[in-house]
């Protein structure tokens, strides 16, 4: 994955708001021989994933938290210490 996608990508956000993946494909076409979409699309998932990025909708993303979402999980089989 290269850092250049991603500063891009995220720039882009900063300045717009949102980003739509074809727009991503054509702003980061370049740095990518062969099927750009694909190295794309899974740039902005890697940055759904770290939290950089909130997907809105299918192929919409806006700016994140920065923050990963991991839910509190609560075993009821677990006792309390105190």
């Amino acid at each position: 994955m290269s850092v250049a996608t991603r500063k891009k990508i995220i720039q882009y956000v900063q300045e717009h708001g949102e980003i739509t993946t074809s727009k991503a494909i054509e702003l980061c076409k370049s740095n990518y021989y062969c099927n750009a979409g694909h190295h794309v699309g899974e740039v902005l998932t890697t940055l759904v994933k770290s939290g950089d990025l909130f997907r809105e909708k299918r192929g919409t993303y806006k700016k994140g938290s920065g923050k990963k979402y991991s839910p509190e999980t609560k075993d009821e089989n677990q006792q309390k210490l105190f």
